[in-house]
Parts: structure tokens; sequence; C-alpha cells
């Protein structure tokens, strides 16, 4: 049966300083796609001006309301990035200011939403900090209602000089946060207040990487008790066992993205499992690939079954359809998104379509919303 999803992609409007790099921008926004379900068919529906660097999204399960990371180093003239709450007007496929907030450290990348949909979770890359806001009636921003800092660093000189939580990824549950760190090589583990939805008085656990790996971006695989992670730096992928109970990680396994003797020619970037859990795909920025693994379903480890080129440079995101029929792309230095048609059986990509997205960074893609 055909249905349209809807595609939020964010891109880079403002240079973007970090340490030895410079994200050149050419950005205009948020670009509003649907891809049609059967075809892989991508329309523009509208590009939409949402404040400077919005790189990264979330949206409520109803599909009323947009929460975007505008990744800055200054905010109304503060060292600060900022968050942005967007009420989604299907009808006209347009996007609602409702309000910003200041996530008190730079460089905000990552959010996430807890089960509730009543708090609102940001990692502040560059000053290395978590912030909690309330979500208020009409999709508000309250006032922050926890800040946490981390501390540490690793090797790396230049990219490990002191924390850097990249992401934050919810348990299946809702009970727990897994926040991997590319500053300290460390994964943190929160469990959530059952009473106001803070992340607790302190971490349940700081699993600690391999030193100097970097870890990025994680997922939980659909049962729950498989989490998997990007090691940016050493271009690997681990598993963990998660348990359910206490919410602790056990390492299974360290699998290569890369080839051996070239990894430090390539940083590992995103990481999505197929919904029906058999797959998982990371994309590699320097390669301009992304490589394919099937899971065992029994023990959760990785077996290497394939890879494609990106279609551009630097796939900075990638994302899947919620039927897991097509995977997109976003190659943010050529400013490329690219649709992947993926095999049933095997799970391999084959690309079915491009389109231009300058400066692309963040992709989502949603079922349509209940307003449609």
């Amino acid at each position: 049966m055909r249905q349209d999803y809807d595609v939020f992609i964010g891109s880079i409007t403002e240079d973007i300083h970090w340490q030895d790099e410079v994200y050149e921008s050419s950005g205009k926004g948020i670009h509003w796609f649907s891809i049609d379900s059967l075809s892989g068919h991508l329309t523009l529906q509208r590009m939409i001006w949402a404040g400077k660097n919005p790189t990264y999204m979330v949206r409520d399960r109803s599909g009323d309301y947009l929460y975007v990371a505008n990744e800055l180093q200054e905010f109304e003239h503060e060292a600060t990035g900022c968050v942005s709450s967007f009420r989604i007007n299907q009808e006209e496929k347009m996007l609602e200011l409702v309000n910003q907030k200041a996530t008190e450290g730079t460089d905000p990348n990552y959010l996430s939403l807890d089960k509730a949909e009543s708090h609102l979770y940001v990692t502040n890359f560059t000053s290395g900090s978590v912030a909690v806001f309330p979500i208020g009636r009409g999709g508000e921003l309250g006032k922050m209602q926890q800040f946490i800092r981390h501390q540490g660093s690793g090797k790396n000189p230049i990219r490990q000089s002191s924390a850097h939580p990249h992401s934050l990824i919810m348990s299946p549950d809702g009970r727990f946060a897994v926040v991997p760190d590319l500053g300290t090589d460390q994964i943190v583990v929160y469990r959530l207040d059952d009473t106001d939805g803070g992340l607790g008085q302190g971490a349940l656990q700081r699993e600690q990487t391999d030193s100097g790996s970097g870890p990025r971006h994680g997922v939980f695989h659909p049962n729950g008790c498989f989490f998997y992670v990007t090691l940016e730096l050493n271009s690997e992928v681990a598993a963990y066992e998660f348990d359910l109970k206490t919410g602790l990680l056990v390492w299974k396994q360290t699998i290569s993205s890369s080839v051996a003797d070239q990894a430090e020619m390539n940083t590992s970037a995103d990481i999505a499992v197929r919904p029906d859990g058999k797959y998982l795909y990371v994309s590699n920025r320097g390669y301009g690939n992304i490589v394919v693994y099937r899971i065992d379903q029994e023990e959760g480890t990785l077996k290497f079954a394939g890879k494609a080129a990106s279609g551009g440079e630097k796939p900075r995101s990638i994302a899947m359809t919620p039927d897991g029929r097509f995977l997109l792309a976003a190659n943010q230095d050529n400013g490329i998104v690219t649709v992947f048609h993926v095999d049933e059986e095997c799970g391999t990509l084959e690309q079915t379509e491009q389109v231009q997205v300058p400066s692309a960074a963040g992709i989502k893609i949603y079922q349509g919303g209940a307003n449609a």
C-alpha cells in the first residue's frame, strides 16, 4: 500500500569552526520532502528558514511539533547554541515557531524526547554538556530543568582535549538514556527520574571504549537487548548487550567499518538499524560509503554484508523509512542526498535517485502526522 512519509533535512547555514576543521555553509534551512513508500521518489514540499544551522531535529509522535537543534557557538550575544520548537502545519507545509531556548552550551547537535514526550534532551558537543528542557502545552519549551557537564579527555590531542557528548539515545522502554561521549571514550548511561523526567543524580554507568576510539552515534536493536555505537576516530562499530532491567551495557564485539590500513583517512558517522532488526548500516565520511552488517538475532553480533558508495562527499547522516524499504544519506560537503532501495533479503543498497540539499546535515523520516 502506497503512502508518503515526511522527510526533514537540516543544513549548515553558517560556517561551523571546530578545532582544526571548518564546516563550510551553503544551506538555506530545513528542506521538507515527502517520499513515496513504493518508489522512493522524493518531492520537495517546502524549504523553510528555521534559524541558523538547523542541523538536527526530532518530531513528536502526533506529528504536531518539530524540535530543532541550532548548532551555534553564539546565540543572543552569549556563548551558547539554542533549541527551537516549531508547530508543524501539514496543510501549508510550514513550520511555525513556538519558542527558542539557549542550551547553555555550544554546538548542540543531537536531540531526543522521553517516552511521554514531556521533556527534550540536548547534547552540547563542543562545550561538553547535556541539558534537559520540560515541554509545556502547545510544544513550548520551558526553563532548563537540568544541566550536566561531562568531564574528562582522551588521547587524541586535537579531537579529545575535553568531553564531547555526541548523541543521547533513549532505551526503547524509556527508562534509560545512553550518551556516547567522543571526547572521553565513554558511553554514559543515565536512569531517567520517574517523577520529573530528569537524568537522575549521576551516571548509572560509564562504559569505557578503546582509547582514542571516539564514540559518536548509537542505536538500539528493536528488541531493546542490543545497542550499537559508531567509534568515529577508529572507524569501528561496537556491539553491546543491554540489560533491560538494570540499564547496564556489556561489550560483545568491535568490528571495523573501514579498510584497516586506511583507517586514518576515514571517520565513521551515523548509524541506523532496519526496523525488522536484521541489518545495521553505518556511514563513513572519509570513504564516502555506507557499510551493511548482518545482525545475529540471538547474539546481537555483526557480520559484514556489503557496502555502497554514498553518492557524494562526507555522508554525515543516514535514515531509514519506517517500513525499511529505503535508506537516505545526506552528503554534507557536496550537498547531495541519495536515496537507496534496501534489498529485503540481503539488506544491500541500490541507489535510486538523488536530490540537491546544500550543506545537508541531519535527516529525519516520519509517518505523516495526525494533522495531515
